[in-house]
């Protein structure tokens, strides 16, 4: 086995053991620490540079995408929440992964792009669609350990344009089959813990103590307004303390929750997934 090859294999074994650590963490305490992301990006950023000169690709290229890779991790990890506009250190890195897009070369090309799908989670958690920081900087860090498909899962279909091939992240895939197992998951939990008890929403939450609800690792679904308890929205963490204190002046003993999920398993599972069998967006696209 050539060099390059021990290499990738290190960095995907590495990115495997930090997002399991990373998911027991979040299992645990719904928080997970930045160390994991941090040593999951710096593992993919050297490493890919590394295969890159190794594959002959100018050196001087290589770090350039490396830089702007680890500037704007840096940039995101030293926000406790990533801000709606571009870091100064995000926006520099965002241009020097411009500038090495379109060298021609694959893997400076897939490294440069792992910068710019940093933006997009940067935006999806931004607007609220990813709503975890753990999660956002999650993908993010996946992004840059894997920016392409392993060589040996690089044809699902034997077509693969070579457009996708270049600028498609796995991290999408990622995304996608997590969503659907957490859900899945959630519907399955719900309906054992409703106990055959059936209406509506029983699929996704179920009643629990007012109680309760504090320091539990669930949502309030409910609200009261104008004094009628009705459905809500997912609220931000410092809404649920006003919202438990409406049910209890209220008289009221049980409200509505969400479980919260600790997403970064199923996206753990879903990196396996992905890894051992092929990327399922690419073989419905290709």
């Amino acid at each position: 086995m050539e060099a390059a090859e021990l290499i990738e294999y290190g960095v995907v074994g590495i990115t495997c053991l930090g997002m399991f650590l990373a998911a027991r963490s979040d299992i645990r305490t719904r928080e997970v620490p930045d160390v994991y992301w941090a040593s999951i990006m710096i593992a993919g950023s050297v490493g890919g540079a590394a295969v890159c000169i190794l594959g002959g690709s100018p050196w001087w290229e290589a770090l350039a995408v490396a830089a702007s890779q680890l500037l704007f991790m840096y940039s995101v990890l030293c926000e406790t929440r990533i801000p709606y506009y571009l870091l100064e250190g995000a926006a520099v890195s965002l241009a020097g992964a411009l500038m090495m897009y379109g060298s021609g070369d694959p893997g400076t090309e897939a490294g440069a792009a792992s910068v710019l799908f940093c933006l997009f989670y940067h935006f999806l958690y931004a607007v609220g669609i990813v709503r975890g920081g753990a999660d956002a900087k999650c993908l993010m860090s996946l992004s840059v350990a894997i920016p392409s498909l392993p060589e040996y899962l690089m044809e699902p279909n034997g077509n693969v344009p070579d457009i996708l091939m270049k600028v498609f992240s796995p991290s999408v895939s990622v995304l996608f089959l997590s969503s659907v197992l957490s859900v899945a998951g959630v519907m399955v939990y719900c309906l054992i813990r409703n106990r055959g008890s059936f209406y509506p929403g029983s699929s996704h939450g179920y009643m629990m103590p007012v109680r309760d609800v504090r320091g539990a690792f669930v949502w309030p679904s409910e609200d009261i307004r104008d004094g009628v308890r009705t459905r809500c929205q997912i609220p931000d963490d410092d809404e649920v303390e006003g919202i438990c204190q409406k049910f209890e002046e209220a008289g009221e003993d049980e409200i509505y929750v969400t479980p919260m999920v600790p997403f970064i398993l199923p996206m753990a599972v879903s990196l396996i997934l992905v890894l051992l069998v092929g990327d399922p967006l690419l073989s419905v696209l290709c």
